[in-house]
């Protein structure tokens, strides 16, 4: 049926609903019955900070989406294929900050430092997190391969200045990216491969992969509405490419914050098991844990990553408005 975390203060609740549930909207509640049971589930829309439809098998109507829609809740579709989003932020949209935005990422030269910054920050979180890890775990050969991963992201970023193409970028990128992964899959990741996890792979039908996937489809909701408050179209961007139904800026810009995902995904694999159906989709365990540990650190710390989103978003809006270099936001796992 559907996954209820709760935490405070209100509006920070994710509500996640799987098949073969049964949603509809009474008033200000939003109601999920089960089928099979007959159970209800009755949440207050005014708690939520979004709902999450996990699973194709999903009976909702339009009304349903219009009342979240009007209430400003997100939704994030997730399935064993696909991820999507419906929302309908508030926005500080004029014509000049699009069209700074365009004049902006229409230079060459402001397009590869953007993409640059991206990466950077994305690679030097992870190195954060792999470090984090490091100091944290018992066991000596874990503590070398985490370590060794993070030098090797620390060496890769010191020749980020002097690469001169954003297709040059997104391979260190992927360089960076890997070496990450192959350390945890050395380490706190081991016993899935077993279950099919040999890296990142967002096609991957294992459970690392699903659930990273899970993560980043909560990371991509949060900056897509960052950026629309701040008048920023999500459909042109630096790093990544272009395309229909594509949002470049959304990835580009929720790079910062995957680090994030790493570490509420590492954590969760020490403390659960993280498994799937066999219809490939994650298991209400699973969902619970991953869910309530990306959460607990987005709104972890002061200021907290979660109000770091928009005010990034704010500074790359001054940043495209005022022609200077954006100056990304960092995680540092402490």
């Amino acid at each position: 049926m559907s996954s209820w975390e709760y935490q405070n203060p209100v509006r920070k609740n994710v509500l996640v609903v799987r098949p073969p549930s049964i949603v509809r909207i009474k008033g200000y509640l939003l109601i999920v019955k089960d089928p099979k049971s007959g159970e209800e589930e009755k949440v207050p829309l005014v708690t939520l900070n979004a709902v999450i439809l996990h699973g194709k098998s999903i009976a909702l109507t339009v009304g349903v989406i219009d009342k979240l829609i009007e209430q400003r809740i997100p939704v994030l579709v997730v399935t064993r294929d696909n991820i999507g989003f419906i929302d309908s932020p508030m926005t500080s949209a004029t014509p000049n900050v699009r069209w700074a935005q365009y004049y902006y990422l229409n230079d060459p030269a402001r397009r590869l430092i953007l993409a640059r910054g991206f990466v950077w920050s994305k690679l030097k979180g992870y190195a954060s997190v792999l470090r984090y890890l490091a100091r944290h775990s018992a066991v000596v050969e874990h503590q070398q391969v985490l370590r060794g991963s993070a030098d090797e992201i620390e060496d890769l970023l010191g020749s980020l200045d002097r690469l001169s193409s954003v297709g040059e970028v997104l391979r260190l990128e992927a360089q960076g990216s890997k070496a990450a992964w192959s350390a945890l899959r050395q380490t706190l990741l081991r016993e899935y491969e077993a279950l099919g996890f040999t890296g990142r792979n967002p096609r991957g039908q294992d459970p690392v992969n699903q659930s990273v996937n899970y993560l980043h489809a909560i990371l991509y909701n949060l900056a897509f509405r960052a950026l629309v408050s701040a008048g920023l179209d999500p459909h042109l961007g630096a790093l990544h490419s272009e395309g229909p139904g594509r949002k470049p800026l959304v990835y580009d810009f929720s790079e910062q914050f995957k680090p994030i995902a790493l570490r509420a995904l590492a954590h969760a694999a020490k403390t659960a098991r993280l498994r799937v159906h066999r219809n490939g989709l994650l298991t209400r365990r699973t969902i619970n844990t991953i869910t309530s540990r990306l959460q607990k650190l987005l709104h972890t710390g002061n200021p907290t990553p979660a109000s770091e989103n928009y005010r990034a978003a704010w500074r790359l809006r001054r940043s495209m408005l005022e022609n200077t270099i954006f100056k990304p936001y960092t995680y540092t796992a402490r």
